[in-house]
């Protein structure tokens, strides 16, 4: 920030002149600095007077989530403000991770836990100008606080969109392999091996998601999920390596297109993905439903945040500020199917979004979701191992097929 100009006193003071010629002179020369400094005032606006940063130019990077913004929301943003949006996509926060400190992205957009937390806790990211951000108070204060756990007072993260990690399901592939009584609400469809083995050969696909998926076995077996001890995580390791040779895992940008296209009956991903392939099944007479399973779900929050190598934080905070917007979020949340927390937007969302209890869960489904855990240095290497473990296995498996 640029403060007030001072100018430097003067240690050695002139002293007193009495000579009147010498008086006369001198008035003669403060007269002509005057009027010298006046007509550059005039023509040349001053330093001293200006404030905020210098003008960036008209770029802005930004990196996403794959399929996580429909083009025309960028299109429309370059038309309304002239900044050229130059936008690339990851399918993994690991692959974020290693571009936070690159200086190539004004903007990137990571999932609230584990990664957000922890580019906070590292200073990884610019604090944020609020006072250029007058759509803040749309935010729903739930989410808000929420947020407030791993981003005291709030200061580098905005919410964008958030939602659940389930299990879409083809009802008919599935319920003729295990029965017409068959629990659709239950993790048991994946995580019991006797069903996984049933199942595969319509297709069980798990999303390419460490955190969500282990966790996602804990909730399946009653186990807590922020607090896992070793035993709590060697039954999750347990489960999944005992589903290893009926299941596939895919990344995030592929995975959806096996539900879509028949090549999955089961998946476990991310709701909006999977209500986005629900209704492209439609097309061919098949019916698919995403469930939150009754044991439980993770619950998760994308952010906005920009790193403090961005090149261009003041379009970043423009972008960030138009997002905010009731029409745009709105609008976004019609096309991905994913929730928002923009309090306003709801008035403007289609009806069957917000009717959809997988989108925003009914008061009882949101008592049984759990937020993705933070995980320290420790446990996340404990995690990352059996993670490893199970994305191998299930390769060879894989592998050995072909």
């Amino acid at each position: 920030m640029i403060g007030k100009i001072q100018m430097p006193r003067n240690r050695h003071p002139v002293p007193a002149l009495r000579s009147p010629g010498r008086i006369a002179c001198l008035r003669l020369m403060l007269t002509g600095l005057v009027l010298a400094l006046g007509a550059c005032a005039e023509t040349e606006p001053s330093k001293a007077n200006s404030s905020g940063p210098p003008p960036e130019e008209p770029v802005l990077q930004v990196y996403n989530w794959f399929d996580y913004m429909e083009p025309g929301v960028l299109q429309q943003f370059e038309r309304e403000t002239g900044i050229k949006v130059v936008y690339d996509t990851f399918n993994q926060n690991d692959t974020l991770a290693a571009q936070i400190d690159k200086g190539q992205y004004d903007l990137m957009f990571p999932s609230a836990r584990p990664w957000a937390a922890r580019f906070v806790a590292e200073g990884k990211l610019q604090k944020l100008d609020k006072s250029r951000l007058e759509g803040l108070g749309r935010i729903d204060a739930g989410v808000v606080l929420g947020l407030g756990e791993i981003d005291p007072g709030n200061h580098y993260l905005v919410p964008y969109l958030w939602g659940t990690t389930g299990l879409a399901i083809d009802v008919a592939a599935v319920q003729s392999r295990l029965g017409a009584d068959a629990d659709l609400d239950s993790w048991s469809l994946v995580f019991n091996p006797e069903h996984a083995a049933k199942l595969a050969d319509c297709g069980i696909t798990i999303v390419d998601d460490m955190t969500d998926v282990i966790a996602s076995a804990l909730i399946a077996a009653h186990r807590p999920v922020a607090s896992a001890s070793d035993a709590d995580l060697a039954a999750a390791a347990a489960a999944l390596q005992a589903i290893r040779p009926y299941v596939s895992v895919l990344a995030a940008d592929t995975y959806v297109d096996a539900l879509a296209a028949g090549k999955a009956c089961v998946v476990l991903g991310y709701s909006g993905d999977l209500r986005r392939a629900a209704t492209q099944a439609l097309a061919t007479d098949r019916r698919v439903q995403y469930r939150i399973p009754k044991e439980g779900a993770i619950r998760w929050v994308d952010v906005m945040a920009i790193p403090n190598s961005a090149p261009h934080p003041g379009n970043a905070h423009q972008f960030i500020n138009y997002l905010l917007r009731p029409d745009v979020i709105a609008g976004i949340s019609d096309q991905l199917h994913y929730a928002n927390p923009n309090v306003e937007a709801q008035a403007l969302q289609s009806a069957s979004l917000l009717m959809d209890q997988a989108v925003y869960p009914n008061t009882e489904q949101a008592s049984r979701l759990v937020d993705a855990p933070i995980l320290p240095d420790a446990p996340r290497t404990q995690w990352k191992a059996v993670w490893v473990a199970f994305k191998d296995a299930t390769a060879t498996k894989a592998k050995s097929s072909d």
